[in-house]
């Protein structure tokens, strides 16, 4: 089994001003967790923080001793919604690994939690280090540990710290690019598990740059197979593909794997709505990026990302007709959304009522139209034209960007990259603020949620799957 611990940026930040005061002593908080396990991944999610005031603690420069009547309320909720409860000091001399007073503390610590909170599930322990990183540990309810093989921090930064072993394929292959961005972004490239949905048009560009960057696992999300009309836009797709309709996630995925630069593929034909098992599947995942058209697939990728921690680019290319048989306007966009902050709701993307009717067209494409007249849902617009140099740009954009928030390169503050803009008509780009954008107030309150009954609280999914 591997364990990891995911935080939203928000938290991240919170604890750094907590847990450093400047004074060079220790101090302690703890948080509610939501859960994650699917095949031998067990995630844990920060979802709810409580920092205990350093006034009320006795603290030292390698200890701190602080009373667990703070604890109680996170421990009934913890018992009610089946979280797990993870502690998290500082080691504000540097030193990175669990000390012989942390072992005690934990020791005496964690079998009063497991007393609390039924269920063989684990709890965790995590130290955070002056300049930001957090290692930790679970344990289980003989009192065992086990390391996080990985924490991950969607914010502003990604942020991801791991031991795991990086195979050593085609290493020269990636030479510019450690040059370009660093020898340990190169690394955290080949570490690094990418959801992309959508492998068409802009989708297979992205994944043709992320396997170039020798992106250790893709995975690969379409329900559709090769047509014609997709032949000038897809990358590796034949006319053969096309007659044989053959899958895109295979196609693209053969593509992938004849490079030879050391990229897993997992490939999954199915739409985000059919499975729930696809959906645990990206939430697995370190990074998702949106290549898709439709409004409720955005909409559920948006708030998969934010139940489950995952950083979210979301791609779209609008080419629009004069009516005369030509283009009147070229443009694309990149959004980057984090837990806790904007979504492409408040980013004024779509509504709910876009979403109920893109939901009725998924569902029922053959009455849709007649129900658009009668004013029932909005009009929903398919096949939309797409140029292959027009989704190459954008999806280098958005491949830019997911470097930009591993190895800042840009100017500025990365929160002012929020939103990019390529208008390609007029000939220019804009960046907007995520400062300029409303928190959506519902996501907030979801954040880290993990794996629910029903999944993400939506009743069309499937109610039974359970963490």
């Amino acid at each position: 089994m591997q364990y990891q611990l995911n935080l939203s940026g928000l938290h991240h930040q919170q604890l750094r001003e907590h847990l450093f005061p400047a004074d060079g002593m220790e101090a302690v908080a703890v948080a509610l967790c939501g859960r994650y396990r699917h095949g031998n991944l067990t995630k844990l999610l920060v979802s709810e923080l409580v920092c205990i005031p350093i006034e009320q603690c006795e603290r030292g420069a390698d200890y701190v001793r602080w009373s667990t009547n703070f604890l109680l309320p996170l421990l009934e909720k913890a018992q009610r919604r089946g979280m797990a409860i993870l502690k998290i000091h500082s080691h504000p001399g540097g030193y990175d690994q669990f000390s012989e007073t942390d072992d005690q503390s934990d020791g005496d610590l964690f079998p009063s939690v497991f007393g609390w909170v039924d269920g063989d599930e684990p709890h965790a322990s995590a130290v955070m280090l002056p300049d930001g990183r957090v290692f930790g540990r679970v344990f289980l309810p003989d009192n065992s540990c086990h390391p996080f093989d990985k924490v991950l921090v969607a914010g502003d930064q990604i942020q991801l710290w791991t031991d795991e072993p990086v195979a050593d394929i085609a290493r020269e292959a990636g030479q510019r690019t450690a040059q370009a961005f660093g020898e340990q972004s190169y690394e955290l490239l080949r570490r690094l598990k990418i959801g992309v949905v959508g492998c068409s048009g802009t989708g297979s560009p992205v994944i043709e740059q992320l396997a170039r960057l020798q992106v250790g696992h893709l995975v690969l999300v379409d329900p559709d197979f090769i047509e014609k009309k997709n032949l000038n836009r897809i990358l590796h797709s034949t006319y053969q593909d096309s007659l044989a309709k053959r899958p895109k996630v295979d196609v693209l995925g053969d593509g992938v794997l004849a490079m030879q630069l050391g990229t897993h593929v997992t490939r999954i034909q199915a739409n985000l709505y059919d499975d729930p098992d696809v959906l645990l599947e990206l939430a697995g995942c370190d990074v998702l990026i949106g290549c898709m058209d439709s409004v409720d697939g955005r909409f559920l990728l948006n708030r998969l990302a934010t139940f489950y921690l995952v950083p979210y680019i979301d791609l779209g290319v609008k080419l629009q007709a004069d009516g005369k048989a030509g283009i009147e306007h070229i443009s694309g966009a990149v959004h980057y959304l984090q837990p806790g902050k904007s979504s492409l709701m408040t980013r004024g993307m779509f509504d709910e009522k876009d979403v109920r009717s893109a939901s009725e067209y998924r569902k029922n494409p053959e009455t849709f139209a007649e129900r658009v007249k009668h004013d029932y849902f909005r009009d929903v617009p398919v096949n939309r034209p797409a140029v292959v140099s027009v989704n190459m740009m954008t999806a280098s954009a958005a491949i830019c960007e997911l470097l930009n928030r591993l190895h800042p390169f840009r100017k500025g503050h990365l929160s002012e990259y929020a939103h990019q803009v390529l208008e390609m008509t007029e000939g220019y780009w804009a960046n907007t603020d995520e400062e300029h954008f409303s928190a959506d107030q519902y996501l907030a309150r979801k954040i880290g949620r993990g794996t629910l009954r029903p999944l993400l609280e939506m009743v069309e999914l499937d109610s039974s799957v359970v963490c």
